[in-house]
């Protein structure tokens, strides 16, 4: 009787009825294929080239919000910026990188230097006039 009298009595200090938890959003689907494009770019040493990058999955759909991570093989020729923006710094080739999910995929890129075609001196100053056209 002692039994019954606790069940009861823990049955009434309940608030109410049982509502499970919420259920969690499945996981995000995983990265099958990344995509930079273009897939190479030349440029002239100081000047900036935006690349992007496309994340897919299985099916083929665009992924967004995955966190890229970029990077240059050699940031002697070329530097890039967390968001895909790279910058000339001598010339050279190099390749640049983007990888998420396990996944990964570059570009080349090649710097030119910068060809001055004339020097022209004044009173007081020298200036060189830069003709920045790809060699």
């Amino acid at each position: 009787m002692r039994r019954v009298a606790w069940l009861i009595l823990a049955l009434a200090a309940c608030e109410g009825p049982f509502v499970p938890p919420p259920v969690s959003p499945p996981p995000p689907p995983p990265v099958a294929s990344v995509r930079v494009a273009p897939d190479s770019a030349t440029l002239i040493a100081g000047d900036t080239v935006p690349l992007t990058v496309t994340v897919r999955d299985s099916s083929g759909a665009v992924l967004t919000g995955r966190p890229v991570t970029w990077l240059s093989a050699d940031t002697l020729v070329a530097v890039v910026s967390p968001s895909g923006v790279v910058l000339g710094i001598d010339s050279g080739t190099t390749t640049i990188r983007a990888s998420t999910g396990g996944h990964a995929d570059s570009a080349t890129v090649v710097v030119t230097p910068v060809v001055y075609t004339a020097i022209s001196t004044g009173a007081t100053h020298t200036c060189a006039t830069a003709n920045n056209q790809h060699l």
